[in-house]
């Protein structure tokens, strides 16, 4: 597959084994893009949580061998008749549990150590329960602390926060909330257009920065080897 033909976001990288991986590294890009840009009073810096990816929990595969080991001294005799247990009905794997590190960027002033800005990629955890609720109230108190939040959703699948016809109808979108307005600002767009340009907001003093979106992402796509995960896979899929 000639990845080139999406102007945008690729939806063959949404797939589990390869999206969890994109979302840490394009996290990784986008502040190296900002670390140059930002006023000298902040810092970027990223942080990471843990979250349980219940619906990637795996059963352990088990080989199906029973070894029974006899340890009856042959000299002893019994006098009582021990029955043999009957076997099991059925046995069941363990279910593996699957964590998820999640990268997320953080700008913050750097006297005051004080958090201004995060900006979060979605991943497949947050837009599903529980961890969409979590997800939901992690957000809601980082605004009641007075945080600006960036959401980037470059998955199609899954709940989305912001109940509007607009929201549930796009394939991705970029979402600013701003700690000192009630209003959200949306960037949406489908495979066939490039990622947005939107802003990243600071303090209310200083001037929000151009994010050139789709310019990071494709830079992150070639760095860090995705378009060559595109091509194997195309090519086993024929």
């Amino acid at each position: 597959m000639n990845w080139n033909q999406f102007p945008g976001m690729i939806p063959q990288l949404e797939a589990s084994d390869s999206f969890h991986d994109l979302h840490n590294a394009l996290i990784m890009e986008i502040r190296r893009y900002l670390v140059p840009i930002l006023p000298k009073h902040y810092r970027a810096k990223t942080s990471s949580y843990t979250a349980l990816d219940e619906a990637e929990m795996r059963v352990q595969i088990i080989p199906d061998v029973t070894i029974r080991t006899h340890l009856r001294d042959p000299q002893t005799v019994y006098t009582s008749t021990v029955a043999e247990s009957d076997e099991p009905t059925f046995t069941l794997s363990p279910v593996v549990e699957v964590l998820r590190e999640i990268y997320t960027l953080q700008i913050e002033h750097g006297e005051s150590g004080a958090l201004v800005t995060s900006v979060e990629i979605l991943s497949p955890v947050n837009k599903r329960e529980p961890g969409f609720a979590t997800f939901k109230e992690k957000q809601r108190k980082a605004l009641r602390a007075g945080v600006n939040l960036v959401e980037i959703d470059l998955l199609r699948r899954g709940k989305r926060r912001f109940q509007d016809d607009r929201v549930t109808e796009t394939d991705y979108l970029v979402a600013v909330i701003r700690a000192q307005r009630p209003n959200v600002d949306v960037w949406a767009f489908s495979d066939q257009e490039p990622l947005p340009i939107f802003l990243l907001p600071l303090l209310p003093a200083d001037a929000e920065l151009d994010i050139p979106l789709n310019r990071i992402f494709r830079e992150t796509v070639m760095a860090h080897g995705f378009d060559r995960q595109l091509h194997y896979r195309t090519k086993n899929d024929e």
